[in-house]
């Protein structure tokens, strides 16, 4: 799920917006964007506690350290988030030490 999906939805199940009775307005907006903020903040827990629950296998690693590195050395496409990186390097840390013990 992305961040914007997460937040779309919500917004669509807040009851601080459900339950307003503002007209559509500088105060509504304050409102809706207090409450994105919130969203904003629950989506980093929810990834940073997706991340900790699954492991990431070393097929998924090597293909993020493969885009990482085709975005580092000046492929046109976005950047990936710094938390899946690390997480592909620490996944590939963790065989690595684990193939040579």
């Amino acid at each position: 799920m992305t961040e914007e999906e997460f937040v779309g939805n919500f917004l669509q199940k807040s009851r601080r917006i459900k339950g307003h009775n503002l007209p559509y307005g500088m105060d509504y907006l304050n409102l809706l964007a207090e409450v994105e903020i919130d969203a904003k903040r629950k989506y980093k827990s929810y990834i940073k506690k997706k991340m900790k629950k699954r492991k990431m296998t070393e097929r998924e690693a090597i293909v993020i350290l493969s885009y990482f590195n085709n975005w580092r050395t000046g492929s046109e496409i976005p950047m990936q988030k710094p938390e899946e990186i690390t997480e592909a390097i620490r996944t590939v840390i963790e065989l690595y030490k684990s193939r040579n013990k």
